[in-house]
């Protein structure tokens, strides 16, 4: 969803429905999000509750983009070497997260959730499209070097999959370069008003797309920080 504006109130499509689950429904997406994921479930302190950063209806439902990292409250020395860390992995105007969230963990640890909502299979579908050679290549560096993290076979994912491709690339960014666990969350919306999809649709449109990835059930270390939701649309 990089082409949406950053803020304010959506009146259709995927944005609407998660805007709509802040407003309404908070506890619910975060009990259903913590119930896919026994390795979330096994971080979380048990009396934490996933604490939600964006989008909210009191920040006018803003969406992070490059600065998504402030949402971790880092101290200052800190967050400037991630942000650094961040210049040398990608090029400016890298994903806008439609959604993000903190989780503390025992002893103090912090998580991260990096969220990606979808209203209907089609809004899966996304290329490049960056222009310059030198933001291009970076963006390929960095996506094999995921790609080999993983074991995952390694195809060219700036393609019909490229948003997916560069989630998960920073999905090993957070997790292995800032040493700050992370999930990304996949809410895929059912019950729509725009385009109805329903949980069989969306199960199969995965099967695809993790089969034309080079995904395969033993890639333990990616499928254990990807979650997968998939909400009704709130009446």
């Amino acid at each position: 969803m990089s082409m949406n504006k950053k803020s304010g109130k959506a009146d259709q499509g995927s944005r609407l429905y998660l805007q709509e689950y802040m407003a309404r429904a908070q506890d619910e997406l975060s009990e259903v999000t913590i119930a896919a994921s026994p390795s979330l479930l096994a971080f979380v302190d048990s009396k934490t509750k996933i604490e939600w950063k964006s989008p909210l209806a009191e920040k006018d439902f803003y969406e992070y983009r490059d600065d998504f990292l402030k949402v971790l409250g880092l101290e200052q020395e800190r967050e400037q070497e991630a942000n650094e860390a961040l210049r040398k992995f990608w090029p400016k105007n890298g994903p806008q997260w439609d959604g993000l969230a903190i989780v503390a963990g025992d002893k103090g640890k912090q998580g991260l959730l990096l969220v990606e909502a979808k209203a209907h299979t089609e809004e899966t579908k996304s290329e490049i499209k960056a222009k310059s050679l030198v933001s291009i290549d970076l963006i390929k560096q960095s996506i094999t070097t995921a790609q080999e993290h993983y074991g995952v076979l390694q195809t060219d994912w700036t393609q019909s999959n490229y948003q997916l491709g560069n989630r998960i690339a920073f999905l090993y960014f957070m997790n292995e370069i800032l040493r700050i666990p992370t999930w990304l969350v996949l809410v895929n919306f059912t019950g729509g008003n725009y385009k109805k999809t329903f949980r069989g649709e969306w199960l199969a449109h995965y099967h695809e797309i993790y089969g034309g990835m080079g995904i395969k059930q033993d890639n333990h270390k990616l499928l254990n920080h990807i979650i997968q939701v998939f909400p009704f649309m709130l009446r």
